[in-house]
């Protein structure tokens, strides 16, 4: 008898969502810059689906869903160190990224799932800045488009940490990129030279303009489907952040 077809791997990523006064803002940042770049030669990521990518685990099998959860809701679960380094709003290593770092932000997605949440203890909620705008590698030949995050407790980097160790078996293939918090406004294939004098102007002007802060107090398990028109989003679960008791 032959084997059960195997189900089809999900193609999966961990991330931290973005509140909506936050993609407010973003959303009239791209109206501005959407017009000194208006050809097709920018794919600009729509607001809704903006969010901040901590691991990129691409092919799961979709067996294998509860354990990633479980794995990590343990990993942040964990009680944290009782010193807290301070620092002075750090920007996480932007600069040595590569314009692929956020591969699930495509232009598209219209559909946001809640399907289960999980609650933890050991990572609290944090504070988190969206400010100033840049191009990934750099503006001579840019790909990417982004907004900048700040983090000033230093919460974010030791959260990714955590969550890329406990979701390393269940990648696809190791992860071996520094990380970079940023939020993806476009994708760029293209651009004029008029159109690329025009933005580079215009995004060296905007080097620390504050877009809004929040409190990341939640990650999402989400699954990214490929469609015709873009991909669609489905939060598989949410996993809260507390504070040890």
């Amino acid at each position: 008898m032959p084997d059960p077809p195997q189900s089809p791997a999900w193609r999966l990523f961990i991330a931290l969502p973005v509140p909506e006064p936050v993609k407010d803002e973003i959303r009239r940042l791209q109206q501005e810059l959407r017009r000194l770049a208006p050809g097709d030669g920018v794919r600009w990521v729509r607001s809704e689906q903006i969010h901040l990518t901590l691991v990129f685990l691409g092919k799961v099998d979709p067996a294998r869903r509860d354990a990633l959860v479980a794995a990590t809701r343990e990993a942040v679960s964990k009680p944290r160190n009782s010193r807290r380094q301070e620092a002075p709003f750090p920007i996480c290593n932007l600069q040595s990224a590569i314009s692929n770092r956020c591969e699930p932000s495509h232009v598209g997605c219209d559909s946001f799932e809640r399907v289960s949440l999980e609650t933890s203890q050991g990572c609290g909620p944090f504070a988190l800045r969206a400010t100033g705008v840049g191009f990934f590698p750099h503006e001579r030949r840019p790909r990417v488009l982004w907004v900048g995050l700040q983090d000033k407790a230093g919460e974010l980097s030791a959260l990714q940490e955590k969550v890329k160790t406990a979701t390393a078996p269940f990648a696809e293939k190791p992860e071996d990129r520094d990380f970079s918090a940023h939020l993806t406004l476009a994708r760029i294939n293209r651009l004029r030279p008029a159109e690329a004098q025009a933005l580079t102007g215009r995004v060296r002007a905007l080097t620390g303009r504050g877009l809004g802060e929040w409190t990341a107090d939640r990650l999402e398990v989400m699954r990214s489907e490929l469609h015709p028109e873009g991909s669609r989003y489905s939060c598989l679960a949410e996993i809260v952040l507390r504070d040890a008791a």
